[in-house]
């Protein structure tokens, strides 16, 4: 399923992949448990198009350095940080789930003004501060709620074809718990940054279909309170918009925004 035509890794073992050649680039950024072939379904829309695209394995994920006992969302922010700086780039950001976040904060640390943020972790001025309780230092997608019997998989995720469902199960990994814990109690983005940025929000109405996944309301929220667009995909599950039947929609939707 490597969609990339190259691999390379940052001074700090940060792994990532790049296809395309154009000056305009897209760089993807997966979220809890998964890597950057979490993208494979939108890299070909992408580099037709006329970018180039590149996506990474943040630390302690697939073939990125990093012990997850040690790291949390700021070094999910500095792996991003580093494949900027190694490829010299200003690069459109795309985030799914807990790197919805990640790139809002990546905005908050000026390294974008293009952010697309795709079932986003919500925001401390969202959700409010949550108990960080149970949560624990490592943990997986089961632990998160992910179903483990075909089954109950494929009826929670009807949008991803059973192949895809497999690859999926393949992929998924374990993540920090301080990540985590992290989101729980609150990430501040403040609306005066993101008041001067392109932001695009997108949700999936079948969001909470898995316990670990965002709910259409809630980046609906985050859209209101920032005051940008958003697009809430009909069918769309928490990892089927990037691996399911509606990727199609949702890189039409995003190459609108980025060439109006």
């Amino acid at each position: 399923m490597n969609v990339f035509s190259e691999s390379n890794k940052t001074d700090s073992g940060i792994a990532y992949y790049s296809q395309g050649e154009s000056n305009d680039v897209v760089l993807l950024v997966h979220g809890s448990f998964g890597t950057a072939m979490m993208w494979a379904l939108y890299v070909p829309f992408l580099v037709e198009a006329g970018y180039r695209v590149i996506a990474l394995d943040l630390a302690g994920h697939g073939a990125s350095d990093g012990d997850l006992l040690e790291i949390d969302m700021d070094s999910y922010v500095d792996n991003v940080r580093d494949v900027i700086a190694a490829e010299n780039i200003d690069p459109v950001l795309v985030g799914h789930s807990m790197s919805g976040l990640t790139v809002l904060m990546c905005a908050v640390a000026g390294m974008a003004s293009t952010i697309i943020a795709i079932d986003p972790s919500p925001s401390l001025e969202v959700q409010g501060g949550k108990s960080t309780d149970g949560i624990p230092d490592v943990y997986d997608a089961v632990e998160a709620g992910m179903p483990t019997e075909p089954a109950a998989a494929m009826k929670a995720l009807p949008d991803i074809a059973p192949e895809m469902l497999a690859k999926l199960g393949e992929m998924l990994g374990d993540d920090s718990g301080s990540a985590r814990r992290q989101r729980k109690a609150g990430i501040s983005i403040p609306k005066d940054v993101l008041d001067e940025l392109d932001v695009l929000f997108f949700g999936a109405k079948l969001g909470k279909s898995i316990p670990f996944g965002i709910s259409p309301e809630s980046t609906e929220a985050m859209a209101d309170y920032y005051e940008k667009q958003v697009y809430t995909i009909t069918g769309a599950t928490h990892p089927g918009i990037l691996m399911g039947s509606q990727v199609g929609a949702v890189v039409e939707k995003i190459l609108e925004f980025l060439k109006p």
